[in-house]
């Protein structure tokens, strides 16, 4: 027990501690990371218990397949949540994206399943709405691995002690070069960009019951 502060000395001493949340900075610092093990994590302290904080993560890999009707033409709808990516590899074919407005806004013409014909051609990639692109020119009915870049939100809520620990997943790793941005600020910080650049704390800080109350301790480390 001697890497906990002055706050676990109450309970050392068996006093009851009033219920309280306390955030624990690491130094001045509200969000820093840890790495622990082989890992990255990021902590956030707001000093506030069960607060939401999301991060929003850019460029996340992501692979979907689709499959091309009679006529060799897919179809991608684009999520509010994920935005427009950067660019597509569909297949060994590559589609660098500038804005929506490279792809012409036209009617999906009706595909004659017999012949492999459209109505009217569409010799070029477009879009049938703000949220749907039609690529052309694949082989009919052949499977196309779409591989993109996604935009992610990741949600965490702060624990008993008003802080938050956001840990790496399979589909949002988080390594000291991965970027994001707080969607609302957490002490000050909307940008971290990128990891490595958050203060390194040796040890993580504690959440612990005691007496059947959650209380913060900083580890000794941190002097």
């Amino acid at each position: 027990m001697k890497w906990l502060k002055g706050l676990g000395i109450a309970s050392l001493l068996g006093l009851t501690v009033a219920p309280s949340a306390i955030a624990i900075p690491f130094g001045s610092n509200s969000v820093y990371r840890t790495e622990e093990n082989g890992k990255v994590y990021v902590y956030a302290s707001t000093g506030t218990p069960a607060q939401e904080i999301s991060m929003s993560f850019s460029g996340i890999p992501k692979s979907v397949t689709r499959t091309a009707d009679a006529c060799g033409q897919i179809s991608f709808k684009i999520s509010a949540t994920e935005g427009l990516p950067p660019s597509f590899n569909l297949g060994s074919r590559t589609v660098n994206v500038t804005s929506l407005g490279q792809f012409p806004q036209q009617l999906k013409p009706s595909c004659n399943s017999t012949t492999g014909e459209l109505a009217e051609a569409r010799p070029n990639d477009y879009r049938v709405s703000d949220d749907t692109i039609i690529f052309v020119g694949f082989a009919p009915r052949s499977g196309v691995v779409v591989n993109y870049e996604a935009n992610r939100i990741r949600k965490v809520k702060t624990n008993a002690c008003g802080f938050a620990r956001f840990a790496g997943t399979t589909s949002i790793p988080l390594t000291t070069s991965t970027r994001f941005s707080f969607i609302t600020s957490v002490g000050g910080v909307d940008d971290v960009d990128p990891v490595s650049s958050l203060p390194l704390a040796a040890v993580p800080p504690r959440c612990l019951k005691v007496n059947g109350v959650s209380q913060g301790f900083r580890p000794m480390a941190w002097n």
